[in-house]
């Protein structure tokens, strides 16, 4: 695992015509994201998600919020989701689940 969190973006599907240019928009998110977000956090686009992979809840934190910013100024409707690796069960888990 490139990270212990992980921040998915999860895009809002929409009708066929919309969906060719929402995925150049998510592109564009991912692009921007990497670029502030620096060398830290791993960022992957898949479907109509956008993944961040990072080592702290903090910069977790941060790529939630710049990615929910990227996404609104690319007028995408989009909720980020911060989940946790669980070694134990191998999974994500949510982030407010306490762990061991």
């Amino acid at each position: 695992m490139p990270g212990e969190w992980r921040v998915e973006l999860d895009v809002e599907d929409h009708a066929v015509l919309h969906r060719a240019l929402d995925r150049l928009r998510e592109r564009g998110v991912a692009r921007e994201a990497r670029h502030r977000l620096g060398a830290g956090v791993d960022v992957s686009v898949d479907a109509e998600r956008i993944f961040t992979y990072a080592q702290t809840l903090e910069q977790a934190e941060e790529a939630a919020r710049i990615l929910g910013e990227l996404a609104r100024d690319h007028h995408l409707i989009a909720s980020a989701t911060i989940t946790q690796w669980d070694p134990e069960h191998e999974r994500w888990e949510p982030a407010d689940v306490p762990r061991p």
